[in-house]
């Protein structure tokens, strides 16, 4: 063991002062080693990490790895990991053993192998084979594990780690093949093909005469191919190999050397079943005392394990270096080993400049006090968390989440940091704390009771009102049952309810009575639902109580008014009635009925249609269709067929109606019998018409204006005046038209006889005077007019009013006026004849 761990170190000690790599031929030749000898040594160095290789055309370049170390890339593995000291003691497992056995890690670190209990350890293949893989031999198979009664599969691999070291180690990985296993059992016709590739890993050897015949093959490599040996023996090698197999041989045969030296390839086949392995080839060949090749021997060895593990291990450091999680690993004293790409965009800084800095540089607010004990709580527990600032590069300050990891390998300590920016996060928090102010600011100020629990009944909060209507506080209910809070016979309402709301997963509404904080019962109603997680599964209940005590007290006030006031309807003089939201009649009086002759159970769908005079159904309907799709008042006279057969003249209004809750909910109305008045009207009207004809035939202008002024009729002769004297429907002289108003507009133009005219008719209206009469000229610009004016007082008309009487006196004024000139001439006449007389006198 000594020798091997010389050897190694010489490997790795020629690897540091070749920056460049060397081949394997080189590193022989340097160290005078033999190369099968080499390259199983930069095998085991490549396993361990220590060592990486690059592949040039047909060369492959060792040098001594950069990155990071195996033991924490392997704890990013899915499978099972642990690390054995040479003492058999376990010095490191990964997240993935410790999640598998549910231990801790300071349960296993530090245990021998052979003391401990777990069923993974107490294999027979581990115990008996440990210590040759401390030695520095693989080894893999598979193992049945019974674990808490359930058996399991896995593939085992034995792996050396570090030998060169004064402590060698190995490395136990366990590969779950549970679900594979079982497959390949159900599948009996491809159990043997799966036991040959996964139990044994030994060396595979064939020899072969120069023209490619078989002449010997083991049984691991009869095994690989499928063949018996009495089947291979004597073959060619061409037909029984795949292709990739066959050209690799021909292009390599002749590379064969006398001097004993070996050619080492790596080639992927698919062997029978179509699986693909990876095969590493040494090629060695015989030659004759005349120097010509009787033989050479191919010594094949299954690596397919140990290319998965390289491309596991490529894969874990590419997601590493390339991952959108910022990365760092940190020594004990708090400088910055490496870290990845995301670390060095997220800090601004280049590897070199993080090289160079400490943790202390990065997270701000971390003092070196903090950081011994933020170091001391991660050794212990093996894992911490905590939230800081952290400092870009350019100045920019963010909050930042940090996640510690506690890991040892290679006798060093190491602190694998994942640290976030959570700007965005905080930003949230206090929005959504702000959010949750608002909510239960609005919650309070919500009159009604209003509460949430979970799925056993907890209450989890509830508004002031409903603090108010229990008469407990907000901490007294939160965090109790309603069992806690309330009398066992309400509590059983409410938990049966929400028994309900969460098995049929819908909203719920029961009528209840509550006991009140001051003692009182209380008509409620309780209106519950379902609040759900992000699952969509009902995560509780939400709740809201109305007090309806009042309701129901106004609902037993309506019913008494409801019975009152049908009374009254039923005994009203009209004729009341209502229809529902269909148009149908469900409810006529006793004064209906009785009209009609039906009571309401013979009323047809059609209510009354069918006793509508036909002339005035279509009027009818149209205007009754027309009102209810509008929702609108309308009031109707229609003709209806009296109980006697008679139809009668009928004034029906018909109103809206709404229930409760402001909906329509149709039409009610009352109905007047207008007959007589319909009888009454026709008199009058006739009436009115020979009295009409009356006024018409004076020949004086009258008219009737009531105590306001205002002219409310005319006869023909007014009417005649008016449109003669151009103004047919003057405003003015019109019905409508305020004749004081006229009067009052001439009187402050200076009229004295309007103002008199004025007077005189308000002192009649006033009864002051019987009458008031007066005569004024109305010239034409072709004629002179003149007429009088009377005004008397309305009697016995049931009315204040006055009747005014324009007479034309046109002619009885000039007729005047010419017997006032005769007479004036005539004085005149007289007057000259006595002068005449006189003078004649004697003197």
């Amino acid at each position: 063991m000594d020798g091997q761990q010389k050897e190694l170190k010489q490997i790795i000690e020629l690897l540091k002062i070749s920056p460049k790599g060397m081949t394997i031929s080189e590193v022989s030749k340097k160290l005078g080693m033999g190369r099968n000898s080499v390259a199983k040594y930069l095998d085991m160095l490549r396993i361990s990490g220590q060592v990486e290789m690059k592949t040039f055309g047909r060369s492959k370049i060792y040098s001594v790895s950069g990155k990071i170390s195996i033991a924490t890339a392997l704890s990013l593995s899915s499978d099972l990991i642990v690390f054995i000291d040479e003492d058999l003691k376990v010095v490191e497992v990964n997240e993935q053993f410790l999640k598998h056995t549910g231990l801790k890690r300071k349960e296993v670190i530090g245990q021998s192998l052979e003391s401990h209990t777990i069923p993974l350890f107490l294999q027979p293949e581990i115990l008996l084979n440990i210590r040759e893989a401390l030695r520095g031999r693989e080894y893999a198979r598979e193992i049945k594990v019974t674990e808490n009664r359930d058996e399991g599969y896995y593939f085992i691999k034995l792996i050396p780690i570090s030998p060169g070291y004064a402590h060698p180690k190995a490395a136990i990985v366990y590969e779950n093949i549970t679900a594979r296993k079982k497959a390949e059992i159900a599948l009996k016709e491809s159990e043997a093909r799966y036991r040959v590739v996964v139990e044994e890993q030994s060396e595979m050897i064939v020899r072969l005469k120069p023209d490619m015949t078989i002449v010997f093959a083991n049984e691991q490599w009869c095994r690989l191919f499928r063949a018996g040996k009495e089947d291979v023996i004597g073959r060619r090698f061409g037909d029984l190999v795949p292709a990739e197999l066959r050209d690799q041989l021909r292009q390599h045969m002749y590379t064969i050397r006398k001097d004993g030296h070996t050619s080492m390839y790596e080639v992927k086949v698919k062997v029978p079943g179509g699986e693909e392995r990876w095969i590493q080839e040494t090629y060695r060949g015989t030659f004759s005392d005349e120097g010509m090749l009787t033989e050479f021997q191919i010594v094949g060895r299954d690596i397919t394990d140990l290319k998965r593990l390289e491309d596991s291990l490529r894969l874990t450091q590419y997601t590493v270096d390339h991952s959108r999680e910022n990365i760092a690993w940190i020594r004990p004293d708090g400088t910055l080993d490496r870290f990845n790409e995301a670390a060095c965009r997220t800090t601004g800084y280049t590897r070199g400049e993080l090289a160079r800095m400490s943790i202390r540089d990065i997270a701000v607010e971390v003092t070196s006090e903090i950081w011994e004990q933020v170091k001391r709580q991660v050794i212990e527990n093996l894992h911490a968390e905590f939230e800081t600032v952290h400092r870009c590069k350019d100045g920019r300050k963010y909050p930042a989440s940090v996640s510690l990891n506690y890991i040892r390998y290679s006798e060093k300590e190491y602190f694998c940091a994942y640290f976030a920016d959570i700007t965005e996060r905080k930003k949230a928090e206090k929005a959504r704390e702000e959010h949750l102010r608002f909510v239960q600011t609005l919650m309070d100020a919500i009159p009604t009771p209003l509460f949430y629990k979970d799925r056993a009944g907890v209450y989890l909060d509830c508004n002031t009102a409903y603090e108010k209507f229990l008469g407990y506080p907000k901490e007294r209910i939160v965090g109790r049952s309603v069992k806690e809070i309330m009398s066992e016979e309400f509590s059983r309402q409410h938990e049966d309810s929400d028994l309900i709301v969460l098995q049929e997963d819908r909203p719920l509404a029961h009528e209840t009575r509550g006991r009140h904080a001051d003692g009182s019962v209380h008509d409620v109603i309780v209106y519950k639902a379902p609040f759900y997680n992000t699952a969509g599964t009902p995560e509780g209940i939400i709740g809201v109580i109305l007090d309806i005590t009042e309701r129901k007290k106004v609902e037993l006030a309506m019913a008494k008014a409801r019975d009152y006031y049908r009374t009254i309807f039923e005994n009203f003089p009209a004729m009341i009635w209502s229809t529902g939201i269909d148009g149908k009649c469900n409810f006529i009086n006793r004064r209906r009925a009785e009209f009609t002759g039906r009571e309401i159970e013979r009323e047809p769908e059609s209510c009354w249609a069918d006793l509508i005079h036909p002339d005035d159904y279509a009027r009818f309907t149209e205007q009754f269709l027309k009102a209810y799709n509008n929702r609108e008042t309308f009031k109707l006279e229609y003709r209806l067929r009296h109980r006697t057969g008679e139809y009668r003249w009928i004034a029906d209004t018909c109103i809206p109606y709404t229930d409760i809750g402001g909906s329509f909910a149709g039409y009610c109305g009352y109905s007047y019998d207008l007959t007589d008045q319909k009888n009454l009207e026709r008199a009058l009207i006739k009436a009115a018409r020979f009295n009409g004809a009356v006024l018409d035939a004076i020949s004086a202008s009258i008219a009737v204006i009531d105590e306001t002024g205002t002219i409310i009729t005319t006869n023909e002769a007014w009417r005649k005046f008016s449109r003669e004297n151009g103004a047919p429907d003057s405003p003015k002289t019109g019905v409508g038209a305020n004749y004081f108003g006229v009067c009052e507009k001439a009187a402050g133009e200076g009229s004295d006889r309007a103002r008199e005219v004025l007077e005189g008719m308000r002192a009649v209206l006033a009864g002051e005077k019987e009458t008031f009469t007066a005569e004024y000229d109305c010239h034409s610009p072709d004629k002179q007019r003149w007429f009088s004016l009377k005004a008397t007082r309305l009697s016995n008309a049931g009315m204040r009013g006055i009747v005014v009487i324009h007479t034309d006196i046109t002619d009885r004024k000039l007729i005047e006026e010419e017997i006032q000139s005769f007479c004036t001439a005539l004085n005149q006449k007289k007057i000259e004849h006595r002068v005449s007389d006189a003078d004649s006198l004697p003197g």
